[in-house]
């Protein structure tokens, strides 16, 4: 199981964090989608990296987790917290790196605090996946004001990468810097209602249905 997580999971979270955020030692990282299963190891690839993390989740247990048990340094909850206003508490010296997984108004207030020269890795959208009308940014203007490098990446674009990942993803599951939760639920008939908890973030970690 732990190849088959790291071959898709892993290859996403390493390519969007080491090859295109690359963040420094102190620089500040914010990940959403970050209870899922590649934006909560995209954040701690980001902390052995020596980045300070900020996760976007969608409730006090998951913001618990990613804290508690991932050692991400911050945690906003996009249902119930201002988020704008959580950033600049967070974030005082503002957003470095920025894992795109979510899109929506988690990603128009994280664009608001972007550093001159900040990365974006994007690598989902899952916030606009059911809308009829999916809108554009509304703080677009901030990749030109601070001269953002914008990546998309599909993982499957690097599998020639995958034998360094795994090498590094190994290492830090065996040294207990790397965690993973598999959520599994049970019977093919609850088939709709459990993939609607991958839209509702009612999923914590990496989602599985057992027939």
């Amino acid at each position: 199981s732990m190849s088959l997580y790291s071959v898709v999971i892993g290859l996403t979270a390493y390519h969007g964090l080491v090859k295109i955020c690359k963040p420094k030692k102190g620089e500040t990282v914010v990940i959403s989608g970050a209870a899922g299963a590649v934006g909560s190891m995209a954040g701690q690839i980001a902390k052995i990296m020596g980045a300070r993390v900020i996760g976007v989740v969608g409730s006090p247990s998951k913001a618990k987790w990613i804290t508690d048990d991932l050692g991400f340094d911050g945690a906003i909850n996009y249902k119930t917290d201002d988020i704008n206003a959580r950033l600049k508490e967070l974030a005082p010296d503002g957003v470095d790196c920025y894992f795109e997984n979510t899109g929506g108004p988690t990603s128009d207030a994280v664009f608001m605090h972007f550093n001159t020269f900040a990365r974006m890795a994007f690598c989902g959208l899952i916030d606009t996946y059911n809308k009829k009308e999916s809108p554009g940014p509304k703080s677009y203007n901030m990749f030109l004001m601070r001269r953002v490098t914008v990546q998309g990446f599909i993982c499957t674009d690097h599998m020639d990468e995958y034998p360094e990942m795994l090498e590094f993803v190994k290492k830090h599951v065996d040294s207990g810097k790397i965690k993973h939760k598999v959520d599994v639920r049970e019977g093919l008939d609850n088939y709709i209602e459990v993939l609607n908890l991958l839209f509702s973030g009612g999923n914590t970690g990496k989602l599985c249905l057992k027939p």
